[in-house]
């Protein structure tokens, strides 16, 4: 698409506003605001990327395409607070480089016969202007569908009904940009009309794209998990772990756990720094790692998320905790994947 919208800037924009310039500086004029344009998009990406990541989650990738751009994460935000943050950055950064575009072009532009330079700075401006205020648009996979699923989240507790209302508004909303595109282009303005039209077909592959990944995803992991589950008390010594435990649960990793609350996980790769000798007098309690968020998530947190968290924390399975902090149950890598196909 960069040549095209290139051609947009040098054979229609620039000439309506700027007229007098060469062939050869209008195209310049058209790859520089295309190329512009990416870099504000990529900002935009990028702002997400990073406060994902300070939220714990994994980026894989970015992708571009015609209209705007897409961080890939692995796994969902842990907090209604962590969606919000993630969310609303993006619209934050293209809205912060808007100003500055528009500033540019006041600041040390306008007035002056730079008319094309003024032209461009203006039009990037708008443009971003215009990127941020549409995706805070309530409805999902837009930001502000993410935003109106934190504020749900945050408002009853249930991530996966926020989910749910947030998606159904951004059905409705690519349902409306449909029709108003339609009716735009065929009685007023082509061009605008085409781009909401088109924009409001991509939403709605996008969704129905995801129908299916989200609903298996989307289960509560409440649902999928395994109860009880398998933990050892700190007490527990290696020689009972080795002869009592391993017998019936075939595992690498234990949780381990005291009066319902996870105390940590123990590896059988430690063992192996345990004199057999000292096997009856060494409990797990000694040499467990202690607990950290990557081990567990919500009884409320979705199959997804605890497939996220099982694949990178080291143990391949996640405990599943209530609002209590009490364990209610585990999951492991492998039945997840099962559930998440």
């Amino acid at each position: 698409m960069l040549p095209l919208y290139a051609w947009a800037i040098a054979g229609v924009y620039l000439p309506s506003h700027a007229p007098g310039l060469s062939v050869v500086t209008l195209w310049a004029y058209g790859a520089a605001t295309a190329l512009l344009l990416v870099a504000s998009v990529l900002v935009h990406e990028f702002a997400h990327a990073i406060v994902a990541r300070t939220e714990g989650l994994v980026v894989e990738d970015i992708t571009l395409h015609f209209f705007g751009g897409l961080a890939r994460m692995s796994g969902e935000p842990p907090t209604p607070r962590s969606e919000f943050r993630i969310a609303v950055v993006g619209p934050g950064a293209s809205f912060a480089l808007g100003v500055l575009f528009l500033l540019l072009d006041s600041v040390f532009v306008y007035g002056t016969t730079l008319v094309a330079e003024g032209r461009v700075l203006r039009h990037l401006g708008i443009v971003n202007l215009v990127l941020a205020t549409f995706n805070l648009l309530p409805g999902y996979p837009l930001d502000g569908g993410h935003v109106l699923r934190a504020f749900l989240w945050r408002k009853t507790g249930d991530p996966l009904r926020a989910m749910r209302t947030a998606r159904g508004a951004g059905r409705s909303i690519a349902i409306a940009l449909v029709a108003v595109g339609a009716y735009v282009f065929l009685f007023t303005d082509r061009m605008t009309g085409l781009w909401a039209f088109s924009f409001g077909v991509v939403l709605l592959l996008i969704l129905g794209l995801s129908d299916n990944a989200w609903a298996h995803g989307a289960q509560a992991i409440a649902r999928v998990m395994r109860r009880p589950a398998v933990t050892l008390e700190p007490s527990t010594t290696v020689h009972a772990l080795v002869h009592d435990v391993l017998p019936d649960h075939r595992q690498t990793e234990f949780l381990v756990a005291a009066g319902g609350r996870l105390l940590g996980f123990v590896s059988l790769d430690a063992l192996r720094a345990v004199d057999r000798d000292l096997w009856k007098e060494t409990t797990v309690g000694s040499f467990m790692h202690p607990v950290d968020e990557t081990i567990f998530v919500g009884q409320l947190d979705t199959v997804a998320n605890a497939l996220a968290q099982a694949r990178s924390n080291g143990i391949g399975q996640v405990a599943v905790i209530d609002r209590d902090g009490l364990i209610v149950g585990s999951a492991d890598r492998s039945s997840l994947e099962r559930r998440d196909r």
